[in-house]
C-alpha cells in the first residue's frame, strides 16, 4: 500500500499536479485562406481586429477524447471485441463575450463561410483549419500540446440575455468538429531561442501569440 511520502514524492519527480487553469488556445488565422479572412473582414466586425484576442478570451476548452469502436467476432461460443475504427469527440470552447461582441461576429462571419445566407456551402479547404491547444505548467511554460486538424465550428451556442442578470458576465461556447488530432512534445530550448515558428509551422505571428499568453499566465501566477 501507497504511503504519503510515496505519493509525494511521484508528484514532485513528475513537476507538481498539473492546473487546469493554465492552458492556451491558438487559433492562427495567419495562415487561413484569404477566403475566410475576407468574409470577416468585409463585414467590418470590429475597428480593431486581432485574432490573437481569441486566445486571450478563451475562458475554457476541452482536450478531445478519442473512443475506439469495435465489432464482436465469434471464434467460439462467445464474442471477441475487434477494434475496427474510432470516434473523436468535439471540442468546447467557452469564450468570454467583450461589448463590441467581438468573438461572436467572428464566428459568425465563419459560419458564413461554412453556409451562407443563399444556403450556399463552401469547400472545406476553405473553412477547416488546424488549431492548437497547449498546456502550461506552473511557470507558464508549454509543456503539452494538441494539434487539432481541419477543425471549424459546428454549433454557437445560446446567449441569454436576462434584466435579473445586472452583474453577470457573457459567454460564448462554440462546439468544433474536424478530422483528428495529434500530440507531441514542444521542443523548449527552440522556443526560448526563437523557433517556434518552425515547431508550430505558423510564423511570427503565432510565437508572439504564444509569448504573450507566457506572459499572460506568468502575471497570473
Amino acid at each position: 500500500m501507497l504511503n504519503l511520502e510515496d505519493i509525494k514524492s511521484t508528484i514532485s519527480k513528475r513537476g507538481g499536479v498539473a492546473s487546469s487553469n493554465k492552458f492556451l488556445l491558438i487559433i492562427p488565422f495567419v495562415n487561413l485562406n484569404l477566403n475566410l479572412n475576407a468574409a470577416i473582414f468585409n463585414k467590418n466586425i470590429v475597428p480593431d481586429i486581432d485574432f490573437r484576442d481569441l486566445g486571450i478570451l478563451c475562458e475554457s476548452v476541452n482536450f478531445p477524447g478519442k473512443q475506439i469502436t469495435t465489432v464482436d467476432r465469434f471464434t467460439g461460443a462467445y464474442p471477441i471485441k475487434i477494434a475496427n475504427g474510432f470516434v473523436n469527440t468535439d471540442i468546447n470552447v467557452t469564450f468570454t463575450l467583450t461589448n463590441d461582441y467581438y468573438v461572436k461576429r467572428v464566428m459568425d462571419a465563419w459560419l458564413d463561410v461554412i453556409i451562407n445566407s443563399s444556403n450556399e456551402i463552401g469547400y472545406k479547404e476553405d473553412y477547416a483549419k488546424d488549431l492548437y491547444i497547449i498546456k502550461l505548467n506552473e511557470r507558464g511554460l508549454p509543456m503539452y500540446q494538441m494539434r487539432v486538424k481541419s477543425a471549424y465550428p459546428v454549433t454557437i451556442a445560446d446567449i441569454e440575455n436576462n434584466t435579473s442578470s445586472r452583474n453577470e458576465i457573457q459567454k460564448l461556447t462554440v462546439s468544433f468538429t474536424y478530422d483528428d488530432y495529434d500530440t507531441y512534445e514542444l521542443d523548449l530550448k527552440s522556443m526560448l531561442t526563437g523557433g517556434v515558428e518552425n515547431i508550430l509551422t505558423n510564423g511570427p505571428s503565432v510565437k508572439g501569440l504564444i509569448q504573450s499568453g507566457i506572459n499572460t499566465v506568468k502575471s497570473l501566477i
